[in-house]
């Protein structure tokens, strides 16, 4: 749903919280895709389609940086291999294990 301006507006339950859109998720995977030039069916992370709490959330997947290294490139006037190189320089290693302890 969107107001006058084209700008998203989100329903509330009576408790405040929001109202989940089921079709929310499929439609921005469908946006993401075409955006980066992916196939329709390609896999798309989690993080592409969904955000934070605040919305604010500085980082991304490297599977998500990884998929968007082309269009980035473009965009950049780079060579793909240079973007994905500024990828791999620029990846953190996991802050926590599988059983939940900080590393």
């Amino acid at each position: 749903m969107t107001d006058s301006a084209g700008n998203a507006v989100y329903e509330k339950n009576k408790d405040g919280s929001y109202v989940c859109d089921p079709n929310t998720v499929p439609e921005r995977a469908m946006a993401y895709r075409a955006l980066n030039g992916l196939a329709a069916d390609a896999k798309v992370p989690v993080d592409a389609v969904t955000a934070s709490g605040s919305g604010l959330d500085p980082q991304i997947s490297v599977q998500n940086a990884r998929l968007q290294a082309a269009r980035v490139a473009r965009a950049r006037n780079l060579p793909e291999e240079t973007v994905r190189k500024a990828i791999d320089a620029h990846t953190q290693g996991r802050a926590w294990d599988s059983s939940g302890r900080k590393l």
